[in-house]
């Protein structure tokens, strides 16, 4: 893995934060926070989380020590100051002499310490964070070490690959029992320079934030160096060029998926999906192996995944069915991972008597022969989905080459699921009256259309502008461009409409609104108008 530090880089944000009256090592820790945080192989989506140890002054003017932590609901790529809120931190430390705390207590002691009430959660991890005694923390779940990690046999893999350099925590829970586990794993050898969590991830740490982020990047690169050894098993067979059987018929299946995946609401209004297609050479090696739902369906490849994709994926395989029996299958198929999910629930529901059954509909759909389907109420969701399945082939393919993958039990998967602390952070999703709704507007980029596709998107539309003018579409304001799919379509040419509507299911799934909005309005007596003007004038 490269090291993406740049001195150069690094005085850039000292400079940039300092106009904010932004500390150097708070600048610095947004820095490498960044480079963390923009590399698919470290961390996705809000994964992960970083912090620094630093001092300052109470409202007394008394000079405390504090830890600046990732809060929750931040991604790593993009976090300002504002989402590495200070709190109090010998508080928190205090916690280390404590047999129990739950986690109510927990959250409610962190937010206690917040130096500002307004500042977001801080995360479940801070005490982890807290109790190491480094002015710099990293976390991340980088995809070479869950490769190794997620194994029967991973202490002993630990052993070989990083030595004496690491503690190695066995796989618990997030949050005080965890922190706790950890540190007296640290206690055991402080000259290590990390943590490898089972079934989890890796903590580094330093007293710069350099150090910290130079000892991350060691330590992956030892993963990745290890797993390069071992030829793959997973991935080896050429991808076919030409369209399989089943992808010429995604116009068919993929509205159908998204079908039988909407149910009715108590009000009588349907609750529908979006879908986010993902398919390179690859995806389609992965999803074509023959042992594909033996190594899918144990679970995922870090735990906190599981909010965003459920415990496993659901697999269509359509490549030997006839086109009048594609429905049936979909229907059938879904039908059943619905029932296999309301099951799962009841068996473990004991673990957290209190806990109310999310929705049973699966968060991806893999289908030999054509690619991964991420599924989301948003196409922002569905797109997350998507990014951590794409993760996931990467990860179960080196794993399985290096050994056997292996996730978490059933029992612990549905701790995280249902834990109050992880489903959180979706609570903050807002549902508007057009949520999972495709809109497709033909004439969309001009005045009329335009002012349509404000309207549905301000509903929380997925919205597609079919146009024809070059000009219009050039012309586009970028507020609307950058929410929008654009298609060039002639929607007087039958082959541009196949072919417009073949890029909206790639896209989207299907769709569910059309908005006949092109045309013009030309002059002329009846009958003695062109047929040609009149089919342009629709």
């Amino acid at each position: 893995m490269k090291n993406k530090w740049d001195s150069i880089e690094a005085k850039k944000y000292i400079q940039k934060y300092n106009k904010n009256r932004i500390t150097k090592d708070l600048a610095l820790r947004i820095y490498t926070t960044h480079l963390l945080g923009r590399d698919k192989a470290l961390v996705l989506h809000g994964g992960g989380n970083t912090s620094l140890k630093t001092a300052s002054k109470n409202i007394f003017n008394k000079k405390i020590d504090v830890m600046h932590i990732k809060g929750s609901g931040w991604d790593m790529g993009t976090i300002e100051y504002q989402g590495l809120p200070a709190v109090e931190l010998n508080p928190l430390k205090a916690t280390l002499n404590l047999n129990k705390l739950n986690d109510f207590e927990m959250v409610n002691l962190q937010r206690k310490c917040l130096l500002n009430s307004s500042s977001p959660n801080p995360s479940v991890e801070t005490l982890l964070h807290a109790f190491l005694p480094y002015t710099y923390v990293d976390h991340t779940h980088a995809s070479a070490i869950l490769s190794l990690i997620d194994q029967p046999s991973d202490i002993k893999i630990c052993k070989d690959t990083f030595g004496d350099k690491v503690g190695i925590v066995p796989y618990v829970i997030p949050g005080f029992e965890l922190a706790k586990i950890a540190y007296k794993v640290y206690s055991q050898n402080t000259k290590v320079i990390g943590l490898i969590l089972l079934k989890h991830g890796i903590f580094t740490f330093g007293n710069s934030a350099k150090e910290s982020y130079d000892r991350m990047i060691k330590l992956v690169s030892i993963a990745e160096k290890k797993l390069q050894k071992i030829p793959s098993k997973i991935i080896t067979k050429r991808a076919s060029k030409k369209k399989s059987i089943i992808e010429k018929k995604s116009n068919l299946f993929l509205p159908l998926i998204r079908k039988y995946l909407s149910y009715k609401e108590k009000d009588g209004s349907y609750t529908k999906w979006i879908l986010n297609i993902r398919k390179n050479k690859r995806i389609i090696q992965y999803l074509n192996h023959p042992k594909l739902e033996k190594f899918t369906q144990r679970g995922p490849i870090t735990p906190d995944h599981v909010i965003r994709t459920k415990p496993k994926p659901l697999i269509i395989d359509l490549s030997k069915k006839k086109e009048n029996q594609i429905e049936t299958t979909i229907k059938n198929n879904i039908k059943k991972f619905k029932s296999e999910y309301k099951k799962y629930f009841l068996r473990n529901k004991k673990y957290l008597p209190n806990s109310k059954e999310l929705d049973p509909n699966p968060r991806l759909v893999f289908i030999p022969g054509f690619g991964i389907i991420g599924i989301g109420r948003t196409l922002k969701e569905a797109s997350i989905a998507s990014d951590l399945a794409e993760i996931t082939v990467d990860v179960i393919s080196k794993a399985e080459s290096f050994g056997k993958f292996q996730s978490i039990n059933e029992k612990e998967i549905f701790k995280v699921e249902y834990w109050s602390l992880e489903q959180a952070k979706l609570k903050g999703a807002i549902r508007q009256s057009f949520t999972g709704n495709i809109v497709v507007i033909s004439g969309g980029c001009g005045a009329i259309g335009l002012a349509t596709a404000r309207e549905f998107l301000n509903e929380g539309a997925e919205v597609i502008l079919l146009e024809n003018n070059l000009l219009n579409i050039k012309n586009t304001p970028k507020e609307i461009a950058k929410k929008v799919k654009i298609i060039k379509c002639d929607v007087r040419d039958i082959l541009d409409v196949k072919k417009a509507f073949e890029q909206i299911c790639l896209t989207f799934g299907g769709m569910d609104v059309l908005i006949s909005n092109a045309g013009a309005a030309w002059q002329g007596n009846i009958g003695t108008v062109s047929d040609k003007i009149i089919k342009e004038s629709f």
